[in-house]
């Protein structure tokens, strides 16, 4: 019960009763009327009509049950994700020497640390309008915050400020310590990926399994096609939903690209490629759906050429991005090296720097150097700087930089701290990109087994629904045997496959769209890039809707006929 009470606050109620009575009446009002409304809608028709308000009962209570702990999981991701930069910075603040209401009052400003400028601001708020004391406040303040690591750093601060530790030399060892249990908290999400993607295969083939005897259903039991065909997609969207929701609550985030509104050239290339491309989307789906050359699904995935090209510049873009942190490290060294070995301002050793070649971010460098010597705002350079190179890391730890040189540390020290926690978030998204890569190959032969097996139960269903209606005709028709077997027999009604293979493409277009989103939480990519990642999925599935028909109407075209006379001619 203590760890349930411990889960709620952490998550932001102060009990059971708060969250039920903050959040959880909406979850069970919802859940109520959804069950209602299912029962009303889906009266009578079928399986649908009884499994239909059960699943809306259960997945009610499901997010009863869980919304808190999700809250809380996405509130401990959001620390851990951002505890590295946190650190950096608090380890080169401490350069300065401020004391430890300036420190932390200028801690408690940073907003983009989340929920750890949140807490900080507590620990302000309670050390100098209550008189509490650092050391207390921190040794408290740890066992109340979501995140075991940040919680951790907490206590061994709170023994710091308790000892009369020198703050530098701690925080400058804490570097390496908070980098050991982030690398271990990295490694370990993406290991959980390999159980998600095991997990999620199986369920996928459960529904394929279940769809095949779906098609099979109205011949034997005399179910309603549609109604177990609505279950079965309503059970693939669910798990994609499940596997998202754990991607965002269990994955760390690291992006490649920012999302700065000044963008760099070559993702606003990318977004008036996309723009155009729009347009010429639809415009082929239209020619390709007149022409009638294809089957519906086919046209689709045609039209979505465009997309795939704007997400062929978004993952070239990425790769450029990934150059220019590669490169940044390098940049940043002989900054703060040179500016503290020879002394003077920024804008004057930038000026020097320059003569030297520094690659693919000399032209970012020199756009720097304008800047520095113009404008008066020396934050705002530093950030059109990051937007240029289009890095979300660039961005992050060279606003780092720039806010505390300013403050007034020494440039090498700092620039020594950012690198080597830099240089090792570098590995950790070398590993991500396998990792993606090796998710991505599984999503992708996921597609190809379920859409091509669920493809093939179509087509035998539909060879099945003939022989049995031509054999039941003949059997009618047979005036010796009509009499007695009439009544007996199921009468078969009409396989619409057209409308089958319509609400299987609109599923499996869902479906791509869901994967394509998951690769990209997974991968840290844009939405440009996802584009492509769905397009291929929409590939392959269209494929399969024209391959598997055609593969076995060559061989079941005759088989059909032939099953259906020999039947006919026995009876």
């Amino acid at each position: 019960m203590e760890d349930n009470i411990s889960v709620y606050r952490q998550a932001g109620y102060d009990s059971f009763l708060d969250y039920l009575n903050r959040v959880g009446m909406y979850i069970i009002g919802v859940a109520l009327v959804l069950f209602l409304a299912s029962v009303f809608v889906f009266l009578g028709r079928g399986l649908l009509s009884i499994f239909l308000p059960i699943v809306v009962l259960i997945l009610g209570a499901t997010v009863f049950f869980l919304y808190p702990y999700l809250i809380y999981e996405k509130r401990k991701m959001a620390i851990e994700e951002n505890i590295h930069l946190f650190v950096t910075y608090f380890g080169v603040l401490s350069i300065l020497q401020l004391s430890r209401r300036k420190m932390f009052g200028v801690l408690s400003k940073k907003n983009e640390y989340g929920d750890i400028t949140d807490i900080i601001g507590k620990i302000y708020y309670l050390a100098e309008k209550w008189k509490i004391g650092y050391a207390e406040t921190c040794h408290r303040i740890s066992s109340l915050v979501p995140s075991k690591m940040f919680g951790d750093f907490l206590d061994r601060l709170a023994a710091a400020f308790t000892f009369g530790e020198d703050l530098e030399v701690f925080l400058a060892e804490e570097q390496q310590n908070v980098m050991d249990d982030y690398d271990l908290m990295y490694k370990k999400a993406f290991n959980n990926i390999a159980i998600v993607q095991d997990i999620s295969m199986s369920m996928i083939i459960a529904v394929a399994f279940v769809i095949s005897a779906a098609m099979l259903l109205p011949i034997l039991a005399g179910f309603s096609i549609y109604s177990v065909l609505a279950l079965s997609i309503v059970f693939l969207m669910l798990i994609d939903v499940v596997v998202l929701i754990y991607i965002e609550s269990f994955i760390p985030k690291d992006q490649i690209c920012h999302s700065l509104k000044p963008r760099d050239a070559e993702g606003e290339h990318v977004r008036r490629v996309l723009m155009a491309s729009c347009p010429i989307v639809l415009m082929l789906f239209i020619i390709f759906q007149l022409l009638g050359f294809f089957p519906l699904f086919a046209n689709v995935s045609i039209a979505l050429i465009p997309l795939a090209y704007v997400g062929y510049l978004g993952n070239q873009r990425e790769a450029l991005v990934m150059r220019r942190d590669r490169a940044f490290p390098a940049f940043l060294e002989s900054l703060g090296g040179s500016w503290t070995s020879r002394g003077g301002n920024l804008v004057g050793t930038l000026g020097e720097l320059r003569v030297h070649d520094f690659g693919i971010l000399q032209h970012f460098v020199e756009n720097l150097y304008r800047r520095l010597k113009v404008y008066s705002d020396k934050t705002e350079s530093w950030t059109f700087f990051a937007a240029e190179t289009g890095s979300d890391m660039i961005y992050k730890f060279s606003s780092i930089f720039a806010d505390v040189t300013m403050l007034g540390a020494e440039p090498s020290k700092v620039s020594e701290m950012i690198n080597e926690n830099f240089m090792r978030l570098l590995s950790l998204r070398q590993l991500r990109l396998q990792l993606t890569s090796g998710f991505r190959g599984v999503i992708f032969g996921t597609m190809v087994g379920f859409s091509a097996a669920i493809y093939i139960s179509v087509e035998i269903a539909n060879v099945l629904f003939v022989v049995f209606a031509s054999a039941t005709r003949s059997v009618i028709s047979t005036p010796s045997v009509s009499g007695i077997l009439q009544g007996i027999l199921p009468k078969i009604p009409e396989f619409p496959i057209d409308e089958i293979y319509m609400l299987l493409a609109i599923t499996l277009l869902i479906h791509s769209a869901m994967s394509a989103y998951a690769l990209k939480l997974v991968g840290g990519t844009t939405h440009y890039s996802a584009l492509l990642d769905f397009s291929i999925l929409s590939w392959l599935a269209a494929a399969m809707s024209v391959v598997v028909p055609f593969s076995l109407s060559m061989i079941f075209g005759d088989m059909m006929l032939n099953a259906s006379g020999a039947f006919a001619s026995v009876i």
